[in-house]
């Protein structure tokens, strides 16, 4: 199982003088608004869709090797959660919604600037997905699996972390084993006390890559 913001990604490629204009860290990922990602968008001239998202990723390349995968998350009630929904079901991939009814708020998108050295630089609008509400999940899934997949970029908003603590409880009763990604080194700058005690108390595998 994995658990994470479900996004659709818009993919294209730059130079790192386009990163420049836009005071972006290469290599990083930064919450923008729903303006914000409008106002970049205007600026490329071919990009692609694809249901992304770190946990989701995660499922589809589980899947792609044979796994049996199944994704948690939210999507918004428009045509990109509808896309969303579509793409990850033709990967194979079980979608689970992480909330009662699809939310109110737009789909997450995020914007994939993909430099020459294939480096990738997020511009990400978080909508509705982490909207992820515990009640909503159908319990027999953590019955069904082995391992449960967290992404670290969940932490961003205060009522989804509540969410993770829950689903950690009933992983490690279930058994499960419970695997983590910081995702992101900026994300470990805003929720390091979080992540230490969620690490400590229930964190089985930690997906980092800098020290």
């Amino acid at each position: 199982i994995t658990i994470g913001n479900a996004i659709i990604d818009i993919i294209t490629d730059v130079n790192d003088e386009f990163l420049k204009t836009l005071n972006l860290v290469k290599g990083s990922m930064k919450i923008v608004s729903s303006e914000d990602l409008n106002q970049i968008l205007k600026l490329l001239k071919n990009f692609d869709f694809v249901a992304g998202g770190s946990a989701a990723n995660t499922a589809v390349g589980f899947s792609s090797l044979g796994g049996t995968a199944s994704f948690v998350g939210a999507v918004g009630n428009d045509d990109f959660g509808k896309k969303f929904k579509t793409n990850i079901k033709y990967e194979g991939v079980d979608f689970i919604l992480g909330n009662v009814l699809e939310s109110n708020d737009q789909t997450s998108k995020s914007i994939i600037l993909v430099s020459n050295d294939a480096e990738r630089t997020m511009c990400t609008f978080i909508g509705a997905s982490t909207n992820i509400l515990f009640k909503s999940i159908d319990k027999s899934i953590f019955k069904e699996k082995a391992i449960i997949y967290i992404e670290g970029y969940l932490f961003d908003k205060i009522e989804t972390q509540q969410a993770i603590l829950d689903i950690c409880k009933i992983s490690k009763n279930s058994n499960l084993k419970i695997a983590l990604s910081l995702s992101d080194k900026f994300c470990v700058d805003r929720h390091k006390k979080k992540f230490l005690n969620l690490i400590h108390n229930y964190v089985d595998i930690l997906f980092a890559n800098e020290l």
